[in-house]
């Protein structure tokens, strides 16, 4: 059957839980994968750009507003590099602490680079204040890309600065710190587990985060593997999983299985109503020049209003017009729909670039399947 989706006309914005704040457009890594290095469809690239304190009070108050009322709200600073707004962060923390009390926790995205002893100090000094930083996981796979702006190699540093962190702040460190892994490849797992007792020393309680290098289909880098070295892979990681080992390959497996929950059969008729993020808003991304967004994914052309005037329904329902058409048109025979995670962010892409990338995720929801069937054939 050929699907036909329709957008669904409901627009709410004071049901938002998590807000993230671009503190700054400034980065002093260089990154090469990063989606801001003016290298992708549809992104902002680095600047000199800082969100001003009129626009973060702005910010602040639009928080405040439209936060879900009785709920845990949740903010996030975001980059550019966040640590280099250090003074303007804290203006925030101590400003919506005195509002919200206990009822917000705060996080910051960082490179790691700035985790000098002082900053771990401020950082520690406040009770919700969590940290997510990107590391990728050996010097070998982490240098390949994760550059400082003047060409220099980061991971020594990066590590240096997460393992004296631990050592000096060990609870705190636990707690607190999330790490997040970018691989390319699957040779980077590779790289990574054997080299994984070097990294170990600065893994905490909290989940490890693998993210793909994201295809840049319009310069042909495609960052894909062959379908047979990724069941090879599976194969691995399954043998690890059943001799209950905790290592990169298990983390990997874990996330390759989450693409294949179950998200309810979608009924077999001819017109389905279109849900997205832009319906029941839960997630507010604000710019650093106080414009909204549904996340961080969003390219710049797909702003739905500002700080000052709140949600523009026009460009929101624009947007879910627009989006709904390209799903009828390149997912109306999908077999696999239920299972599909895609967003309304990928309208940033061409039909061209998000037929590339959905056949990449029809692909590993049939790993997924693979791997589940293993694993269950062994219990």
């Amino acid at each position: 059957m050929n699907y036909i989706f329709y957008p669904i006309d409901r627009y709410l914005s004071s049901n938002v839980t998590y807000f993230t704040f671009e503190m700054t457009q400034q980065c002093n890594f260089r990154c090469g994968y990063c989606c801001y290095s003016g290298h992708y469809r549809g992104m902002r690239t680095h600047s000199e750009k800082d969100m001003s304190r009129n626009t973060l009070i702005g910010a602040i108050n639009y928080v405040k507003k439209h936060a879900k009322e009785q709920s845990q709200v949740f903010l996030s600073f975001f980059g550019g590099e966040a640590l280099l707004r250090k003074n303007e962060i804290d203006y925030t923390l101590r400003n919506l602490k005195n509002y919200f009390g206990n009822n917000i926790i705060f996080d910051l995205s960082t490179n790691g680079s700035l985790l000098s002893d002082d900053n771990v100090d401020w950082i520690c000094s406040y009770d919700n204040l969590n940290i997510s930083v990107s590391i990728d996981g050996c010097k070998e796979v982490h240098d390949k890309n994760r550059k400082f702006a003047n060409g220099q190699n980061t991971y020594e540093l990066v590590y240096e600065n997460l393992l004296r962190f631990k050592q000096q702040r060990p609870k705190e460190y636990d707690e607190r710190v999330k790490l997040l892994l970018t691989i390319g490849s699957l040779k980077d797992i590779e790289l990574i587990g054997n080299s994984f007792p070097t990294f170990e020393p600065i893994i905490g309680n909290n989940k490890i985060f693998i993210s793909h290098i994201i295809p840049n289909i319009e310069k042909k880098l495609y960052y894909r593997d062959s379908y047979e070295d990724k069941l090879l892979f599976c194969d691995t990681a399954i043998a690890h999983y059943n001799e209950g080992r905790r290592d990169i390959y298990t983390i990997l497996l874990e996330e390759l299985l989450d693409k294949t929950k179950y998200k309810g059969i979608i009924e077999k008729q001819k017109k389905i109503p279109l849900g997205t993020c832009l319906n029941d808003m839960y997630s507010t991304f604000i710019s650093s020049d106080g414009l909204l967004y549904a996340c961080e994914k969003f390219g710049v052309n797909q702003s739905i209003g500002d700080i000052w005037h709140g949600i523009d329904i026009k460009l929101a329902k624009k947007l879910s017009i627009k989006y709904s058409l390209r799903k009828s048109i390149i997912c109306g025979d999908c077999p696999v729909i239920e299972y599909c995670n895609r967003c309304i962010s990928d309208l940033k892409m061409t039909i061209g670039e998000m037929r590339f990338i959905c056949q990449d995720m029809k692909e590993n929801i049939k790993l997924s399947l693979y791997c589940k069937s293993r694993i269950i054939s062994k219990q």
